[in-house]
């Protein structure tokens, strides 16, 4: 031991000794205080080209997560410093040393926004995963989770079916008559994917549902939605299509991209237009606009919207940009199925970017090294703390 604590983790974790996570969560705040910034460049150049634990096996990985990281607006990031690459390759040697599988782009404060590595225990939430239940018009239900290639139904001349991991409507045999309607709802903790009858594609997050015609033979196309849901919708200007949010507004499209946020735990439904043209009550988005309907007030409220926030589900990711810890723990919620309780409720907001395909206890590994706020795991019921 040399009585440097910060060379002395270091070197503990790069020799193969396992850190608990306490060192580790002391390491990493050493790692980020400003004060050991030259001790850090120090520990970089002396361990460059060393063989690197974890997930950061290549130059390419390395080069990634740097064009991610100062490619982030400094507004919202902060000050970054920009390393040359090969010592960034070595920066990201020593980000590892918290663990691995995994990354989050981390902003605690007004900090430099760095990338760290988490790794999971054996008893976790699992991550969510493609599935749905699928409700047909004679009220039979399919689940879909484990389906493969197959022809599931018949319905007023619509074939229905399941190809690579989506639901697909063929309606070109439509006999006409009353309509028949379908329903595809994705439990907590599964997201899945529809090709509508008339070419249009829907993508349904955690815990959403959508209703809509096998086939749409009337001069307007209707869909009913709760949760939250993307649309790529077909342009067909004789038929425009009409979203019914549960609980909310009534959106006229008349052919675009856009996402609804509708799930009944948020305080506003939320319409983001990504292209094209929609109408919400009385207001009309332009692209990049989003229109949030109070559901206290109904007041329809207009701004320019985040699109990456808005889009990071459908990406594959969490993104977090000021956000308070409920406002988290409701989407980590519906997509780990769990059930949260609180203890204390912390004051402090998180920004950063997390894939949603790691384990639970990964996400509160890092919201833990922030400070201010834990988390404790008993069996689907998380209680948070200060």
């Amino acid at each position: 031991m040399t009585g440097n604590r910060l060379e002395d983790l270091y070197t503990a974790y790069m020799d193969n000794y396992e850190l608990t996570a306490a060192e580790r969560q002391e390491l990493w705040r050493l790692l980020t205080d400003p004060a050991n910034e030259d001790a850090v460049k120090a520990l970089m150049d002396g361990r460059f080209g060393e063989d690197v634990p974890g997930i950061l096996q290549s130059q390419a990985a390395a080069d990634a997560m740097f064009s991610d990281i100062t490619a982030m607006p400094q507004e919202r990031t902060g000050k970054v410093r920009r390393l040359h690459t090969a010592r960034w390759w070595a920066a990201a040697a020593i980000i590892a040393a918290v663990g691995t599988a995994g990354y989050f782009f981390l902003q605690p404060s007004s900090r430099t926004t760095v990338a760290i590595v988490t790794k999971a225990p054996a008893n976790d939430a699992l991550p969510g995963k493609e599935g749905a239940i699928l409700t047909l018009a004679n009220g039979q239900q399919v689940v879909l989770d484990s389906l493969g290639n197959v022809q599931l139904a018949a319905q007023n001349g619509t074939q229905v079916s399941v190809q690579n991991g989506q639901l697909v409507y063929d309606a070109a045999t439509s006999e006409g008559g009353a309509a028949q309607y379908n329903t595809i709802t994705t439990p907590k903790g599964r997201q899945y994917s529809v090709l509508l009858p008339d070419g249009s594609r829907a993508w349904l997050n955690a815990a959403s549902s959508l209703r809509y015609p096998v086939a749409f033979n009337s001069n307007e196309r209707r869909v009913e939605v709760s949760g939250e849901v993307y649309f790529e919708i077909r342009e067909q200007a004789q038929q425009p299509v009409f979203v019914q949010v549960t609980g909310g507004p009534e959106i006229r499209v008349l052919g675009t991209n856009f996402n609804v946020n509708a799930y009944a735990d948020e305080a506003a439904v939320h319409t983001t237009l990504l292209s094209g043209k929609v109408q919400v009550a009385s207001v009309v988005l332009r692209p990049g606009q989003q229109a949030s309907l109070q559901r206290s007030t109904g007041r329809v409220n207009l701004a320019e919207a985040d699109q990456e926030q808005v889009m990071a589900w459908k990406n594959g990711n969490f993104h977090f940009d000021g956000a308070d810890i409920r406002t988290i723990m409701r989407q980590l919620a519906r997509w780990y199925d769990v059930e949260v309780n609180y203890k204390r409720v912390p004051e402090k907001k998180f920004s950063g970017t997390i894939p949603r395909n790691v384990n639970v206890s990964q996400v509160f590994e890092i919201l833990e090294l922030t400070g201010n706020v834990h988390f404790k795991i008993e069996g689907n019921k998380i209680t948070v703390d200060q």
